[in-house]
């Protein structure tokens, strides 16, 4: 039995009720959905700290998915991402 790779659509509407969820849960701090988004990447990144995970590795691994699956959403490899912090 062989099982489709889901399409980027699927994949976005996997995760789709989370982002509702969290947006209801802190009030939508703004309407501008782009930063309701940066805070839930932050939360994640607190969250990531609270279990001992390594956040920047993470975001860095996610990053270099997500950019290898919207040239083609069946591909195995992965784009190679970096983060730099540079604090202000």
């Amino acid at each position: 039995m062989t099982v489709d790779t889901p399409t980027n659509d699927e994949r976005a509407d996997f995760v789709s009720p989370l982002f509702a969820k969290f947006v209801e849960i802190v009030g939508g701090l703004t309407n501008d959905q782009d930063e309701n988004m940066a805070d839930m990447i932050c939360d994640l990144g607190h969250l990531a700290d609270h279990y001992g995970l390594n956040f920047v590795r993470a975001v860095e691994h996610g990053l270099g998915m997500w950019s290898a699956e919207r040239r083609d959403h069946d591909t195995m490899h992965n784009d190679i991402a970096t983060v730099t912090i540079e604090t202000v």
